[in-house]
């Protein structure tokens, strides 16, 4: 099975320009830094890029009910 189309995803355009920025940090750092130097290198490309950012969000957490067991 091939790679998933960007434009067959539900926000096809944002995704791309995401991964692509990932990519562009990494380039541009290489191996072996922390992560959180990382998520600054992707932050400055992101805006660089036209794309409001927010580093952190509260996640509210809800209780999961049941699950399904496989056998």
């Amino acid at each position: 099975m091939g790679r998933r189309q960007t434009q067959d995803l539900l926000h096809g355009e944002l995704t791309s320009s995401i991964i692509g920025a990932m990519y562009e940090g990494f380039q541009e750092l290489g191996y072996g830094f922390r992560e959180y130097i990382y998520a600054l290198a992707l932050e400055q490309v992101l805006v660089a890029k036209g794309h409001r950012v927010r580093r952190t969000s509260a996640v509210k957490q809800g209780r999961i009910e049941s699950f399904s067991r496989i056998v």
